[in-house]
């Protein structure tokens, strides 16, 4: 009899485990709505996918304000650079059936386009390198219609403009083999892909991503779609204020595709069973954009168009995927492969608040604790706001809009800031924290800023 307990309960345990650990979409419910609320948020729709399917949708707002129709897993958004992915799978596609080489100069495709002195320009460049941000090609051409912030690209980057770019550009030799993030360059990618099939982009992505996963609302045709498409609003102070879809034209490949979180569930299945067979065989499929990465920085690297980086709150977990913003709609898709999960998050109105609420979700599916937020008025936050010098020219500032801080260094997106205790704040998706000794009047003594365990003390000097 105790054999027979003991099988049972092995059983149980083993079974448990294969199928992963529950969630708590409760807490999970409650952040989100806390997020929504607390940023005025329109629309966000959040897929969870356990056990290779959609397990969880949650839903948040309207496909526009007022209309009463509430957005679901169905509804459309632009996703933004996420596209950059879908480029990828296109391109190594491709690659496995000898129909392009990535290893190949950018000149091998482009013979009868560049100027003399563009194809020598190029010629060290190859595939590789522009997929991996690492060819030296400008984030955008001259030539992309302006898009202050909050204004969304209207007219597309047309393809003269594109060539007229691409032939008056002079590449920095020293930043060839180093990363420079590029719109430009995946746009370039979705255009050689285009002249070597003789294909359009659209029937490539049909091909090659969306008809063998059953994709069927995704699609780069903004106006096959235009009507189903969550309204987007703006992303600063007024979020009441719409905007709409970026016309990208040729920058499609980098930004311009329209999904929605029941399709983007069907990819990332098929994604993490190829990264699973990797694993296991060591043999890629073209659904793995992970087998050929070059390092970021210490705990992430960039492949084909996707991240694969280590967890924040834990680096021995691992992670994939790809993010976008394009002042409106904002869009998040990951998997930690060995937790067998997968997040895809998709949104009318970004920034920064999105950044927060998906490392929230994230540290409650794997099982983190994150400091408790507190509520602190507008007259204790105040006391923070300025600059603070680390030396060697490295100024913080730290800056409030209504009841939240933000810190920001020269260069660099302002980021949350959120207080745990009247002197202490904390930053999310990052092991980063900041706490203040103040006198008996409130004034600052001591600054101490906490990154990864270690400490620096820079001086408030304004």
């Amino acid at each position: 009899m105790a054999r027979i307990i003991l099988m049972i309960t092995l059983f149980a345990l083993s079974l448990s485990l294969s199928m992963g650990q529950e969630i708590d979409m409760d807490r999970i419910d409650k952040a989100l709505e806390r997020y929504v609320q607390n940023n005025n948020i329109p629309s966000l729709v959040v897929g969870i996918v356990q056990n290779g399917k959609l397990a969880h949708v949650v839903s948040k707002g309207e496909m526009k304000r007022g209309s009463g129709i509430p957005v679901d897993e169905k509804t459309g958004f632009q996703i933004a650079s996420l596209s950059k992915s879908f480029t990828g799978l296109i391109l190594t596609h491709m690659a496995s059936y000898g129909l392009i080489d990535l290893r190949a100069s950018v000149t091998s495709y482009m013979k009868d386009e560049l100027t003399p002195e563009a194809l020598q320009e190029f010629e060290k460049v190859t595939l590789i390198d522009v997929l991996q941000h690492r060819s030296g090609i400008a984030n955008n051409g001259p030539s992309v219609p302006p898009t202050p912030f909050g204004k969304p690209m209207l007219g597309g980057y047309t393809k003269e403009g594109f060539m007229n770019d691409l032939n008056s550009m002079k590449l920095s030799s020293d930043r060839i083999g180093k990363f420079g993030y590029s719109n430009m360059g995946f746009g370039l990618l979705g255009y050689i892909a285009e002249k070597v099939s003789g294909k359009s982009y659209e029937a490539l992505l049909k091909q090659y991503v969306l008809a063998p996963n059953d994709m069927t609302f995704t699609t780069s045709d903004l106006e096959s779609v235009r009507g189903q498409l969550a309204t987007p609003y703006m992303v600063g102070g007024d979020r009441t204020r719409e905007t709409q879809a970026w016309e990208m034209g040729m920058n499609i490949p980098a930004g311009g595709i329209l999904s929605n979180v029941e399709d983007l569930s069907k990819l990332i299945i098929r994604e993490m069973k190829a990264y699973d067979d990797y694993i296991a065989t060591g043999q890629a499929s073209p659904y793995v954009l992970v087998e050929n990465t070059k390092p970021l920085n210490s705990r992430m690297d960039y492949g084909y168009g996707f991240f694969k980086s280590r967890n924040s709150f834990d680096t021995t977990i691992v992670q994939l995927g790809h993010g976008g913003d394009v002042d409106g709609f904002g869009s998040h898709y990951e998997f930690y492969p060995e937790q067998n999960l997968g997040l895809i998050m998709l949104t009318g109105s970004g920034n920064n608040w999105f950044n927060d609420a998906k490392t929230t979700i994230e540290a409650i599916l794997l099982g983190f604790d994150i400091p408790s937020e507190i509520d602190l008025d507008k007259a204790t936050l105040k006391r923070y706001t300025g600059k603070y010098d680390f030396g060697k020219d490295q100024i913080m500032t730290i800056t409030r809009r209504g009841n939240r801080l933000f810190t920001y260094f020269r260069g660099q997106d302002p980021v949350n800031l959120y207080p745990s205790a009247e002197n202490k704040f904390f930053y999310l998706g990052q092991n980063s924290q900041i706490e203040f000794e103040l006198d008996k009047k409130g004034r600052i003594l001591k600054t101490t800023y906490i990154q990864n365990g270690e400490e620096f003390y820079p001086e408030k000097i304004k």
